[in-house]
């Protein structure tokens, strides 16, 4: 028994030396090069149907993308829009979430930090439909801000206070 153990074990300890990696490990290729360096599509939202996914474009627009396919569909928040009917500048979004029926995004702008992860923000509502904005609230930012399952208000706190505000959706 104990012969077949230790065969097992160096037949296993040895055969990661026959498939290890023969091509050579080099600063040019590491650092120069960028040869190993990791790539990242960002942050990636899941829509409902299952067959759709959005994030951010180049021109950080927010774009709804297929599964089966990887290409845009759609547009749903053009910067020039945003920019024009907001003020804001583009660079200004830094969350996204969506309502339950995916008609409206709430968007985090400037961002204040807390304390180490906690950040409160003025969000935003957008129509997508209509492509108007208008704030959550106009009274500071707010933290944690989440809308109702049925889409109908947003929760959120502000000054350690909950608040819930109803938009009619």
């Amino acid at each position: 028994m104990k012969k077949i153990f230790y065969l097992f074990f160096f037949s296993f300890f040895f055969s990661s030396f026959i498939y290890a990696q023969t091509d050579n490990i080099n600063l040019e290729d590491l650092w120069l090069k960028g040869k190993y360096k990791t790539q990242s599509l960002g942050n990636i939202i899941h829509l409902n149907d299952g067959e759709h996914f959005v994030m951010r474009d180049s021109l950080k627009n927010i774009v709804e993308y297929e599964y089966s396919t990887g290409n845009p569909t759609k547009i749903l928040l053009s910067m020039e829009d945003f920019v024009s009917v907001s003020g804001l500048s583009s660079a200004s979004i830094e969350d996204i979430s969506f309502s339950p029926d995916e008609k409206y995004l709430l968007l985090g702008t400037e961002s204040t930090i807390i304390y180490r992860y906690s950040v409160s923000y003025k969000f935003l509502i957008w129509n997508i439909n209509n492509k108007t904005v208008k704030p959550l609230s106009d009274k500071g930012s707010q933290r944690l801000a989440t809308f109702s399952p049925q889409g109908d208000k947003i929760a959120f706190v502000r000054g350690n206070n909950i608040f819930v505000k109803d938009f009619g959706s």
